[in-house]
């Protein structure tokens, strides 16, 4: 068995019960990536239609520094309102067609993407007060 670990002080006391998830499957491993006889590695298995978005933390594999994405996001946004800012009326009233919600427009794509963005900002913001975190 491997070396144990140090827990992390963000690490909850006990585990919630968690109800299933319509149209995701989960199943985990005893892969030793991080743990030794312990699972650390999970696969979660999505229907189609089904959207999820997560973040790790700390990984043992290569990455590369958090800070290059935020840079690449910083930059795709700039580029971003560079594109909007050009487009024609004609342009901005195109819509495409979404497989879970049918005809969808621009104004609304790009509205939803924005109020995306802030939803998450708030997640995380409240969690740092909440925790502490500087």
């Amino acid at each position: 068995m491997g070396k144990a670990k140090t827990v992390s002080p963000f690490a909850p006391k006990t585990l919630p019960r968690m109800a299933p998830i319509s149209g995701v499957r989960f199943a985990t491993a005893e892969a030793g990536i991080r743990y030794k006889g312990r699972t650390d590695l999970m696969l979660a298995v999505m229907d189609p239609g089904t959207v999820a978005a997560g973040v790790l933390t700390q990984s043992k594999t290569r990455s590369a520094p958090v800070e290059w994405s935020l840079a690449l996001l910083e930059s795709l946004h700039q580029r971003w309102v560079l594109l909007l800012r050009g487009l024609s009326e004609e342009q901005w009233s195109r819509a495409f067609r979404h497989p879970d919600h049918g005809r969808v427009g621009l104004e609304r794509t790009l509205a939803l993407y924005a109020w995306h963005g802030r939803h998450h900002l708030a997640h995380i913001t409240s969690l740092r007060e909440r925790e502490g975190w500087a």
